[in-house]
């Protein structure tokens, strides 16, 4: 994870294989099939949609084969993630929502405060993809109602910066500015340097 976040993929998918040697070896299907959603997602960040997909048909061959006998909390990962590719490869809002309310569902079940705040934020790029912007507003702002229970503080400038951005699109620029003031400014140290210029871009 820390290797991602520094943009370092090649690292990233070495250190997860290695992880993924392990629970194969053990023989240990989630630790298998989360390892995958892993690389999926690294992929994925890298833009590497294809590999990404490629992992996440891997992982759903392995649900079915399991008879869908996987933990819970590694069956939400996996959903937030095929929403994620659903939105950013193939552009389909109805199976973005449909897998981001499948994980935003056991979230709440297991009280997982970060994979519900990705889900919601997931539903809200959805709607907003869609000019939608009522409904993202409202599936962004039920995101910031649990972002204290949140300690990565990469997701939380995410959040913030989501709930800016539609204000922006939808004219209402006070409220975008006072997000980035007041909400963004604390957090500034933990912003991305694409973060940052999404930040500039509400502001401007």
């Amino acid at each position: 994870d820390s290797c991602k976040s520094e943009l370092d993929f090649s690292n990233a998918s070495q250190y997860i294989v290695k992880v993924l040697d392990y629970y194969q070896l053990s023989k240990d299907l989630d630790g298998v099939i989360f390892c995958k959603v892993k690389l999926a997602e690294i992929n994925r960040h890298a833009a590497l949609y294809e590999n990404a997909f490629d992992y996440l048909v891997e992982v759903e061959n392995l649900i079915k084969k399991s008879k869908n006998n996987v933990n819970p909390s590694t069956l939400m990962f996996y959903y937030n993630r095929k929403a994620s590719l659903s939105t950013e490869y193939f552009s389909t809002p109805d199976s973005t929502l449909y897998y981001s309310n499948k994980a935003l569902k056991i979230a709440e079940k297991i009280k997982d405060f970060e994979i519900q705040l990705l889900s919601l934020m997931e539903i809200g790029y959805a709607y907003e993809n869609q000019t939608k912007y009522d409904l993202a507003l409202f599936y962004y702002n039920k995101g910031i109602s649990i972002i204290d229970s949140i300690t990565n503080q990469q997701i939380k400038c995410d959040a913030y910066i989501n709930l800016a951005r539609v204000y922006s699109k939808s004219r209402q620029y006070k409220q975008a500015v006072k997000i980035c003031e007041d909400d963004l400014a604390p957090l500034k140290k933990y912003l991305s340097i694409v973060q940052q210029l999404l930040v500039l871009d509400i502001k401007i």
